[in-house]
Formats: C-alpha cells, structure tokens, sequence
C-alpha cells in the first residue's frame, strides 16, 4: 500500500529508509542492499540515495516512497493518489513509472 501522504522518514537517507523495507520483509542484508541499489537507480534516486529524505523534492519522496513499496516484489500495490501534490512534470514522471510497472507485470 502507498497511500496518499509519503510514508518516508525525513530523518534517514533515501538508502537507509529503503533499507529498512528490506530488513521489515526479511531480506538478507545482501539482496537487500542489492534491491536497494536497482529501485534506487530505476527511480532515479542514486544520486539523492545518501542526502537525507526531508531534503527531497515532493516528486523525489513520492518516488521513493513507491520504491519502497516494491522492495518485497508485492504482487499487488495499491496507489492512493500517487500524484497529489506533484508539479505537472513531476507528474508526468511518476505516471510514466506506474505503466512501466502495469507493464512489468
């Protein structure tokens, strides 16, 4: 579940918050990190992965937010507005990942 408000902890880095979804579903440390590494680089969130999450843009924390939500490979996910709040190319991004993902499967 994603819902409409970031669950991302402003606290942490983008790594460390995704990091935790990887101990929470019971991943090794190893396919943790290595998932980690993937979502971050398909969401384009290398770059920003070791700044803390409340310096992130509102488009930057949804991303994450939903890569967060990917880190146990879910079956289902449920999107609860994913958009709100975005600026229109911010937007048009995160619509462009949500049918990658439709597309993936």
């Amino acid at each position: 579940m994603t819902g409409q408000f970031s669950a991302v902890d402003g606290l942490i880095t983008g790594e460390e918050n995704m990091l935790l979804m990887a101990d929470l579903n019971h991943l090794s440390k190893k396919e943790g990190r290595r998932i980690t590494a993937e979502l971050l680089e398909r969401f384009d969130l290398t770059e920003a992965a070791q700044k803390p999450a409340s310096t992130y843009s509102g488009g930057m924390k949804r991303r994450l937010d939903i890569a967060m939500t990917l880190v146990g490979s879910p079956r289902v996910i449920f999107l609860d507005e994913p958009t709100t709040g975005l600026d229109p190319r911010s937007r048009h991004n995160m619509w462009q990942i949500i049918r990658e993902l439709v597309g993936g499967g």
